[in-house]
């Protein structure tokens, strides 16, 4: 369900996108976006403790709405559905485990497609495969896991508000870069 909602708004966020032309305009939903993903993880921290295991069919939908917010850029999707989740009282666990889920799925499914529409350009990316670059890969993978571990570990911990700290980052870039 939460996949569909997001499909869905794929097709508006194409539209929209392209009707902002300008730089500023894109800066400005970048900002935006920035902003929301920082503020829903922020607002983690004021969440009720109580947890409910179950997750029925209006809490995936309305998770489903929250993921559609993903598809703008500055916007975490997978921030925005583990809060979401948090916020309809489903245990940090399980919301960690089903935001990763939902990540997961749509990029397996933009993969899929990306290889099916560009097929010969993907020929072309295997052709080039090096050892330093599979070493790479390698590398990132191993990094990406033990990432992953300790934000899993932080969100058992209900910990995982803390990660809003480092958008003041981009944020405050993305204002210098607009402004200059």
């Amino acid at each position: 369900t939460a996949n569909l909602i997001t499909f869905a708004a794929y097709t508006f966020r194409k539209s929209f996108i392209r009707s902002c032309s300008t730089p500023y305009c894109s800066q400005l939903i970048l900002l935006s976006g920035l902003f929301l993903t920082m503020t829903v993880l922020f607002s983690l921290k004021f969440k009720n403790p109580k947890s409910n295991e179950s997750l029925d069919f209006l809490k995936a939908s309305i998770i489903g709405i929250s993921q559609s917010f993903g598809m703008f850029p500055g916007v975490s999707r997978f921030g925005i559905t583990y809060a979401t989740s948090r916020f309809l009282s489903i245990s940090p666990r399980r919301s960690f485990e089903f935001s990763f889920l939902l990540h997961s799925l749509l990029v397996l499914g933009l993969l899929a497609r990306t290889a099916i529409e560009n097929n010969k350009e993907l020929k072309l990316v295997f052709e080039h495969i090096t050892f330093s670059n599979l070493a790479l890969i390698a590398v990132s993978a191993i990094i990406s896991f033990f990432i992953l571990k300790f934000s899993y570990y932080m969100a058992k911990a209900k910990q995982f508000w803390k990660f809003s700290f480092y958008f003041p980052i981009p944020i405050g870039l993305l204002v210098w870069l607009i402004l200059s």
